[in-house]
């Protein structure tokens, strides 16, 4: 922009110059004239050259004012977002480096991102989602003024709380994820969102760079906590530094493969035949040892790998099934992976390639996720489940959704919650549970109990009439060789279908 204005500014003061050559030269020649043709009151030409100048003057005037009106209407422009007209990221910056050089006032900044706005835009379009974001923009100024809001682009926001303490700004993020976390009706259709928020105090000490960094991580950690509010804490750039080193990491293994590996944990059908086994990814690195899954794929998110690693499970699933070919193999998939057309299709060809069929995998998705996406999901899993594919829904009962909903999507299976066996063990009560499991047999649902640690967990799911059963009764995770295989069925797939 600043080589925009010049250049303006250039064109406009030329243009300036010329109209009063012009004019001279014009008042020049009439005067040549008028003496030519022996006409010598000069008091008419001089009058003329003085009303020229005087014109010359004014268009000066008036293009100079039109040049100062456009350098303050493109400094305004340049600091608002098009679509809410609240102040932009740069906005923000500019203020965070003046609050930090102000010592005498006590400032907050406050990072907001919106959970399931992406859910929005695929299922009702972009203009709902440029109306849901006009109204969180209209909430975001209603609790504090215009000038502490931002617009950082997409579903990010900020927030520049002056004269305010941590503690305040606690509050008011509270009050804000009240009218903001809840369902919106924006014309098209109603949208149920939730937001995040992560806060940093600027106290002029820190670089401004590194308060914005702080509100960043503060609310990301907010977001993966599942979290309303999250303050930073400097045990945050520690974590920082870690994931960072680890992402690195994570991509030389998926590079060379080492590293990487699957474990397995058996599944019983009733009469305690195993029938099927989870693959549970395993991450060992050199310098923090072994990975936990969730952080292993909290970070693969992050760096946009998680696509990936589903890969490397398929691939590393059918090596290790041509030991157990009679299984069922359960591998846990996300939806944004799922989604993918790409992704799908590599996998269909990878389980092609190494010689096995759809029915050997059941997929399994998280509950949550299957609801939170089920406009998108369900041409897709209906697809799969189409061509051969077991479709389950993990840690059913966990987000009280419609099991009729599910199935409607391709479901065919679902691991119950843990707190559910959890639940009837402490009440002596298999009532809830018996009624989910005669539900979800009268949809042609099989179920799954998990968690099963002792005796007494594995009758109440056997009274409870589940179809199968997991936990560590039946064998803690341990890799392909060393799983417990019992009498096998002789077609473990058939049984799972027929259960």
């Amino acid at each position: 922009m600043p080589g925009v204005s010049k250049s303006l500014t250039s064109l406009l003061v030329a243009a300036g110059a010329a109209m009063v050559a012009l004019t001279s030269l014009a008042m020049v020649g009439i005067l040549l004239s008028l003496e030519w043709i022996g006409h010598y009151n000069w008091a008419a030409p001089v009058a003329m050259v003085a009303c020229s100048s005087v014109a010359s003057l004014l268009v000066m005037s008036h293009l100079n004012s039109e040049l100062v009106g456009w350098k303050e209407r493109n400094a305004i422009e340049a600091r608002t977002d098009p679509l809410t007209s609240l102040l932009n990221r740069k906005a923000m910056v500019d203020t965070v480096k003046r609050k930090s050089k102000e010592a005498s006032s006590q400032s907050v900044l406050v990072f907001l991102d919106l959970d399931r706005f992406k859910h929005v835009n695929d299922t009702l379009g972009h203009d709902a989602g440029d109306a849901l974001l006009k109204k969180v923009a209209f909430h975001l100024v209603s609790r504090t003024s215009f000038n502490e809001v931002f617009r950082l682009g997409g579903d990010e926001f900020a927030l520049v709380l002056e004269n305010c303490s941590v503690d305040q700004a606690v509050s008011t993020c509270l009050r804000l994820h009240r009218e903001i976390a809840r369902i919106h009706d924006i014309g098209e259709g109603c949208a149920e969102i939730g937001c995040s928020f992560g806060i940093a105090e600027i106290d002029g000490l820190t670089d401004p760079a590194d308060v914005m960094r702080r509100a960043d991580l503060a609310m990301y950690k907010a977001k993966n906590l599942n979290l309303w509010v999250q303050v930073f804490d400097h045990e945050m750039l520690e974590q920082s530094m870690r994931d960072t080193d680890l992402a690195i990491q994570l991509e030389r293994s998926l590079a060379d493969r080492k590293g990487l590996s699957l474990e397995y944990q058996p599944i019983v059908s009733r009469s305690f035949a195993v029938v099927a086994l989870e693959g549970l990814l395993r991450w060992h690195t050199d310098e923090y040892g072994s990975v936990g899954p969730r952080e292993a794929l909290t970070i693969a998110r992050r760096t946009r790998q998680t696509i990936e690693i589903s890969l490397f499970v398929a691939r590393q699933a059918c090596l290790d099934l041509r030991n157990f070919p009679d299984l069922i193999m359960c591998i846990n998939v996300e939806a944004s992976q799922i989604s993918d057309h790409e992704f799908r299709s590599e996998f269909r060809s990878l389980i092609g390639e190494l010689g096995y069929e759809p029915c050997h995998f059941q997929l399994e998705f998280e509950e949550a996720d299957l609801i939170a996406n089920k406009a998108r999901l369900t041409p897709v899993l209906q697809e799969m489940s189409d061509a051969g594919f077991v479709i389950a829904a993990d840690n059913y009962g966990s987000s009280n959704s419609s099991l009729s909903v599910l199935r409607s999507m391709g479901v065919s299976a679902v691991k119950l919650d843990s707190s559910i066996l959890h639940e009837a063990r402490a009440m002596q009560s298999i009532a809830v549970l018996r009624a989910k499991v005669n539900l979800a047999s009268s949809l042609g649902v099989t179920v799954t109990c998990k968690g099963i640690m002792d005796q007494e967990d594995e009758q109440i799911a056997l009274q409870s009439g589940c179809d199968f059963l997991q936990g560590f009764r039946y064998g803690h995770p341990g890799d392909a060789q060393s799983i417990w295989i019992g009498t096998r069925p002789r077609n473990a797939i058939a049984q799972v279908r027929s259960a």
